[in-house]
């Protein structure tokens, strides 16, 4: 019985070593923000590391990290985020919620257009200064930050990455009570 030689989708090419003494593996990428698939090449000094770096990159898709960060804008990114890891892990109405807002204050926003490598806590600061000067409350403004430690929307099970952010976050006094 001969032996299938056909390698799985996304699997990528086997090592190839180079004329000048690097080795190389390239695999097809469908998975982009702009859905055309694209080829990705990775070239190391020995096998074992060209092996490392593919896997390593086929696992970040699996995870649902897209390809190409350079050209991954940030509205694109959180897109993404909306369609593929909020739709999963959140009802329906609170996905509802997450698109009005992000719709309204980051998605029509020139920051939408920032590249993922280049966006910048000036960035976001800007965003926020724009829904302040609209009237929203810091738990709205929250709500829209991208930060693990304090923003449910964009980074579930907040305050789980054992990280802090420098944003003051509203407090209700100790003794008060809920109406």
């Amino acid at each position: 019985m001969p032996k299938n030689t056909r390698r799985d989708n996304g699997e990528g090419s086997q090592p190839i070593q180079r004329a000048d003494g690097r080795w190389q593996i390239s695999i097809r990428v469908s998975n982009t923000t702009t859905g055309k698939p694209i080829r990705k090449t990775f070239t190391k000094k020995t096998r074992t590391e060209v092996v490392n770096a593919a896997k390593k990159y086929r696992n970040g898709l699996a995870q649902g990290v897209l390809a190409d960060p350079a050209r991954t804008t940030f509205g694109a990114w959180i897109q993404n985020w909306l369609d593929t890891i909020a739709a999963r892990r959140v009802r329906e109405r609170t996905l509802h919620g997450y698109r009005g807002y992000l719709r309204r204050w980051v998605l029509t926003q020139p920051e939408a257009k920032v590249p993922m490598e280049t966006l910048s806590s000036v960035h976001v600061e800007r965003i926020e200064e724009r829904m302040r000067a609209a009237g929203r409350s810091e738990t709205t403004v929250l709500q829209v930050h991208p930060c693990p430690s304090c923003s449910p929307m964009l980074w579930p099970g907040a305050g789980s990455a054992g990280t802090r952010c420098s944003v003051s976050r509203p407090r209700r006094p100790r003794n008060s009570t809920r109406p």
